[in-house]
């Protein structure tokens, strides 16, 4: 099964899980993300080519700082950096200052969970009140992410004041369909017409006082003007002259002003110390050989280095315990997104130093560790009840036993659908969400209802929008794409009942398994 397609499928959508992903920002103005398919894909395809793990995560945090022989990589290691570029996010944000802190506190915080499994970004405000995190390695942390700059996309409107760019790519596959010129001129024209009726109602509205009644009712329209022409013009940005449309992503590039950032008083920007904090890692951990950051550089590339360093004494047992968990239900160390004080001990320490470090001579191939574990004897055992080692370990926390686990929502959803032979196999091109293009959900023309509509291919190709998940995951413990999540969430609740009994899902592919039979 390692060799299948659907190995980077199944064991892909776990990492997906951590890495938050999603395919809108979220918050208040949930502004979708049209280009976060091609992450989802890079993830897919690192897992099934057996990519090793450190080279996984330095291309997540540096990839596009790498060097690389052939475009098509270079493509793959830049869309790698939409892990730090996809998070949720207050695009309508007042203050320019405060949204950068803001998203650069989140990156902090998937950085130190998903590889570290630390909660460095509780030092914001003071040192961390378990973890020795002090509110200077935060800030640290903060001086490399300040001096990169985010490149997310998304419309600018009246409810997204913070769009950026996107990354260009050379050779990638995939993305919007082309248009011909004649479908190009009429996106244009339409645009134009706006711009016109725009003027007009400005106009309007100034002849008759901001502060009248017909002038406030003529606001809306004001409003829904500037959001179509805000999507209209990022949607013509992203064809050329001739209507071919451009392979873009989300991703990282270093910032065009390198910087050490001051420790902010409880946090915020508006309250900044005079001490400038060095960019760097967790002094508490120490190195044999801890890389230097060049003074040029924002020091992601050197982040990424140092946590894949052969002693540190994290990242591997980390990403062991995921995979352990993944496999088991449960990690070694119970809590796999937080190895802090306020975690949990590993019920078994020295089996966890032993696969982190058989994973590491092993060039770090997570295929490796995964076959290990599957063809040892702790997973095969079955299920039977032993009344005695019950008494001892009623939680199974030393494995006398196979714990019998719940289907999880993809593996639900596609079961149904293989059984009634509507199921695709196939990869699609894209994303629905970047079929539908960018806007915000609810308004600018993309409703969730119709991006959530159901489609033949595999559950990890469904749209994951924040706020706007599909009932087949969202019933049966999908995780909030808006949090890191290592380990789902196991719940029984009337709905999943409800929803075998009542969906137009359920009963649809039903009829369509006994058609077969």
């Amino acid at each position: 099964m390692m060799t299948s397609p659907s190995f980077g499928e199944k064991w892909g959508r776990h990492w997906l899980d951590v890495a938050r992903y999603g395919e809108s920002t979220g918050r208040d103005h949930n502004v979708t993300y049209p280009h976060a398919w091609r992450y989802r894909d890079y993830v897919i395809d690192s897992f099934n080519s057996n990519k090793p793990f450190d080279r996984f995560l330095t291309e997540q945090l540096a990839g596009d700082l790498l060097d690389f022989e052939t475009a098509k990589e270079r493509d793959a290691a830049h869309v790698a950096t939409t892990f730090l570029a996809m998070g949720p996010k207050a695009v309508n944000e007042g203050s320019g200052r405060q949204f950068r802190f803001d998203v650069v506190d989140e990156q902090i915080d998937v950085t130190s969970q998903a590889f570290l499994a630390s909660t460095v970004s509780c030092a914001r405000c003071h040192d961390h009140k378990f973890d020795p995190v002090s509110m200077s390695d935060y800030y640290a942390m903060a001086g490399i992410f300040l001096s990169s700059e985010t490149l997310y996309g998304t419309a600018r409107s009246s409810q997204n004041r913070r769009p950026t760019d996107l990354v260009s790519l050379e050779e990638a596959a995939g993305g919007a369909r082309d248009l011909s010129v004649a479908e190009l001129l009429e996106i244009e024209m339409m645009r134009d017409e706006l711009i016109q009726r725009q003027a007009e109602v400005r106009e309007e509205i100034g002849q008759l006082g901001r502060g009248s009644e017909e002038a406030l009712r003529l606001r809306p329209v004001a409003l829904t003007l500037r959001n179509r022409i805000g999507v209209l013009e990022t949607r013509l940005e992203s064809y050329n002259a001739e209507g071919g449309a451009k392979a873009m992503s989300m991703g990282m590039r270093e910032a065009t002003e390198v910087f050490d950032t001051p420790i902010l008083i409880r946090g915020e920007e508006e309250h900044p110390t005079d001490e400038s904090v060095p960019r760097g890692f967790l002094e508490v951990i120490s190195l044999s050989r801890t890389p230097a950051i060049p003074g040029e550089s924002s020091g992601r590339l050197e982040l990424a280095q140092w946590m894949t360093s052969p002693d540190h004494p994290l990242t591997s047992r980390v990403i062991t315990n995921r995979v352990w968990a993944w496999i088991f239900g449960s990690g070694l160390a119970n809590q796999v997104d937080n190895f802090g004080i306020s975690g949990e001990a590993p019920t078994h320490p020295e089996l966890l130093d032993f696969l982190s470090a058989y994973l590491m001579h092993k060039n770090w191939s997570l295929k490796s560790l995964i076959y290990t574990i599957v063809t040892s004897k702790t997973y095969r055992q079955d299920s039977s009840y032993n009344e005695a080692n019950f008494l001892i370990d009623p939680e199974n926390d030393y494995h006398w036993r196979a714990n019998p686990s719940r289907l999880q929502a993809e593996d639900f959803r596609d079961s149904i659908m293989s059984l009634s032979g509507e199921l695709n196999l196939e990869r699609p091109a894209t994303s629905v969400v970047q079929e539908a293009g960018d806007g915000i959900l609810g308004r600018n023309l993309i409703r969730a209802d119709e991006v959530n509509a159901e489609n033949p291919y595999r559950s990890v190709y469904l749209p994951v929008l924040r706020g706007f998940l599909p009932d087949s995951l969202a019933l049966f413990d999908f995780p909030d794409p808006s949090l890191i999540a290592g380990q789902r969430e196991v719940t029984t609740v009337p709905s999943q009942a409800l929803y075998m009994m009542n969906s137009t899902f359920l009963q649809d592919h039903a009829a369509d398994f006994a058609k077969r039979m």
